[in-house]
């Protein structure tokens, strides 16, 4: 039918961009048979300016879906503004409804600590800083029995989309 902007993968909606990236129902469901590669990074100059944070989502032929960038609050230290990163994409992909996701990042105090305390009870400490409660935050946002979230450390080299996106933040 001429003009008809009918969405044509559920026929349910107006097919906008808006629509097909964060509404339709068969896109979803194509979206979260294959896992998803989610980037976040984080950019901290000083604990008195505000931080960037920035986030690139990659299908399995490693395009980009989706991406984003944002100036947060001041946080005391890098690793602060990395966690938070995390913190954020991980919320961003739960109300998008993603349950199979990898998040890879460059920092290894992160990711490495991420990685072995998502599968257990978590016990996180670390003296001065803040970022044990983000880690804890991240490590409860990422349990769930619907959820099959994986952290994985990656070199800096592999995550420029998500570094660049956090500097313009």
């Amino acid at each position: 039918m001429v003009g008809d902007n009918t969405c044509q993968l559920c026929g349910e909606h107006q097919e906008t961009t808006n629509h097909l990236i964060f509404q339709c129902r068969n896109n979803k469901e194509i979206w979260n048979m294959t896992p998803s590669i989610r980037t976040p990074d984080g950019s901290w100059t000083s604990p008195k300016d505000k931080a960037g944070i920035g986030w690139a989502l990659f299908n399995s032929e490693a395009k980009v879906i989706l991406e984003g960038k944002a100036a947060i609050e001041p946080v005391n230290s890098p690793l602060e503004a990395e966690a938070e990163a995390l913190r954020m994409a991980i919320i961003k992909l739960r109300k998008l409804r993603y349950y199979t996701v990898t998040f890879y990042g460059d920092s290894s105090d992160l990711y490495d600590t991420i990685s072995k305390q998502s599968h257990q009870a978590c016990h996180i400490t670390s003296k001065g800083t803040h970022c044990p409660t983000h880690m804890k935050d991240i490590v409860n946002l990422a349990r769930g029995n619907e959820y099959n979230f994986c952290f994985q450390k990656i070199e800096r080299s592999r995550n420029v989309v998500a570094d660049k996106l956090a500097k313009e933040g």
